[in-house]
């Protein structure tokens, strides 16, 4: 079976995206698995088929690289709010998307991208942490040390881990081992975080269900709703990357999320 395709990146966060809104769409765990490989696929940090929504003007079908089931991704949200722009699915300059986060509205300029993340928790519930104590500042056991975490969910859930070299942070190390940790019912978002001043962070991801990745958008959130909660930071900020540049702020009680979102490239792959 052919199944056509275009990749997105949004700050080197990168997408497979497929339209299904005229035609379902059956990809199971495996193949979208094989679609992500970066060797033997199309390779991506997700795959996103958009459907038609009775909520929304659309949904987007979100899954991890592995193949999970994923909430929310602010980066591929924008990645899908391109490819419907592009698609001529979009005319205005709004658009309501239902994800299994909730419904997110964006606000399109151009290429530029305002997406209204919605309220962080910082409830342990929401975030999945099954220990006794919440989530904040919690001396979490890793390979017998402590690591100081915080928790936030953004409709899906981080920990955030305060660091002052960025450089040497242990992503790459620590960010399966956390990602899997025991205390985590549904596994874990990891972002390390670096205030360089009030108005501006530093962030790397591992990102559950894929690893180590350029960016991530729910993350970048998350980093300024705990940073912002610990008087350490402004309501807004702007979130570096290695991908890149995000702005994100608060507006009242919600977040917002602005990026741009590119094509890569548009193909067909026979599974």
């Amino acid at each position: 079976m052919s199944t056509s395709f275009s990749k997105y990146q949004a700050t080197g966060n990168d997408f497979i995206l497929i339209d299904g809104l005229d035609n379902g769409v059956g990809l199971d765990k495996n193949k979208i698995k094989v679609m992500c490989d970066r060797h033997f696929g199309i390779g991506a940090d997700g795959l996103i088929i958009v459907e038609s929504s009775t909520t929304a003007d659309f949904f987007m079908n979100l899954y991890n690289a592995d193949g999970s089931v994923a909430e929310m991704s602010g980066n591929g949200i924008r990645t899908l709010t391109a490819f419907l722009l592009d698609k001529g699915h979009i005319s205005g300059n709004k658009v309501e998307i239902e994800t299994r986060g909730g419904i997110k509205k964006i606000d399109i300029d151009d290429r530029l991208f305002s997406v209204d993340m919605g309220e962080p928790s910082f409830d342990k519930r929401s975030i999945g942490f099954t220990a006794e104590d919440d989530m904040w500042a919690y001396p979490l056991t890793i390979n017998d040390q402590e690591i100081e975490v915080y928790g936030a969910s953004m409709g899906n859930p981080h920990c955030i881990i305060l660091t002052e070299d960025i450089g040497n942070a242990p992503v790459k190390e620590l960010g399966p081992v956390i990602e899997k940790h025991d205390l985590f019912a549904n596994d874990i978002n990891v972002e390390w975080v670096q205030i360089e001043s009030p108005e501006n962070l530093k962030v790397e991801v591992w990102e559950r269900g894929v690893g180590y990745t350029l960016a991530c958008g729910t993350g970048a959130c998350a980093a300024l709703a705990v940073t912002n909660k610990l008087d350490l930071v402004k309501n807004k900020a702007k979130v570096s990357l290695p991908g890149g540049e995000l702005q994100v702020e608060f507006r009242g009680k919600r977040l917002h999320l602005t990026g741009n979102a590119n094509l890569v490239f548009k193909g067909s792959i026979d599974l």
